[in-house]
């Protein structure tokens, strides 16, 4: 597989699927510019602490390092740059702790930005998919998982916690206690991971990178 991005080194090629296979299941995705040094940290704590210690530590990045990158996810696509101030407001409001209004403006957000983009439905349709070559560090199965997990049905209110992003639930008032950092972050990080999608797909469709091998 050639290398076409210089934050994609040869370390998050060889972790980043390991990171999906890990952490997928409860709501995080590894991306292209994904931090190389999060994620080892992460697989790490991972093998040595298990899954709520290595939650920890993307928490802590997610709350407190990700928001200083938000320029990314606006210069990713003009449909995420239309909708700036939305995003700005998503991540202050991530920022300040006020979850409960982060959490359905960032879902409002990626389901906007998506269906803009594609001109066909929103992420968590079943028409929207992440083929091989939109990702570079593996992040194709660690999409489609998220986007099936997230988009659970409830069949009745729930007012327990939650600490993955139910949109579903979280939009149509069935899951009422879903504001906490975790879920916030959860919800960042797909925002990050969408807008990776979007510049490596579009790189491909202009014809300015080359399949990848699979």
């Amino acid at each position: 597989m050639e290398e076409t991005c210089s934050s994609c080194c040869t370390g998050l090629i060889k972790e980043g699927p390991e990171f999906n296979l890990r952490f997928a299941d409860y709501g995080w995705c590894a991306y292209d510019s994904i931090s190389e040094d999060l994620v080892h940290r992460a697989n790490l704590e991972y093998e040595e602490h298990g899954i709520e210690a290595a939650e920890r530590i993307l928490v802590e990045y997610y709350q407190n390092e990700a928001p200083k990158q938000m320029d990314h996810i606006l210069g990713a696509s003009p449909s995420f740059a239309m909708r700036e101030g939305m995003i700005r407001q998503c991540f202050e409001d991530h920022r300040e702790g006020r979850y409960y209004a982060s959490v359905p403006l960032s879902l409002i957000i990626i389901d906007g930005a998506v269906n803009d983009y594609t001109k066909k439905k929103g992420f968590f349709t079943a028409a929207t998919t992440v083929d091989p070559w939109d990702c570079l560090v593996g992040c194709t199965e660690g999409l489609t998982k998220i986007k099936l997990n997230f988009n659970q049905n409830r069949l009745k209110t729930n007012s327990d916690p939650i600490y993955i992003p139910y949109r579903n639930g979280i939009l149509h008032g069935r899951d009422i206690n879903y504001g906490n950092e975790y879920v916030s972050c959860k919800c960042i990080a797909l925002m990050f991971a969408i807008a990776d999608w979007m510049i490596r797909r579009t790189a491909r469709e202009e014809g300015l990178l080359p399949e990848l091998e699979l």
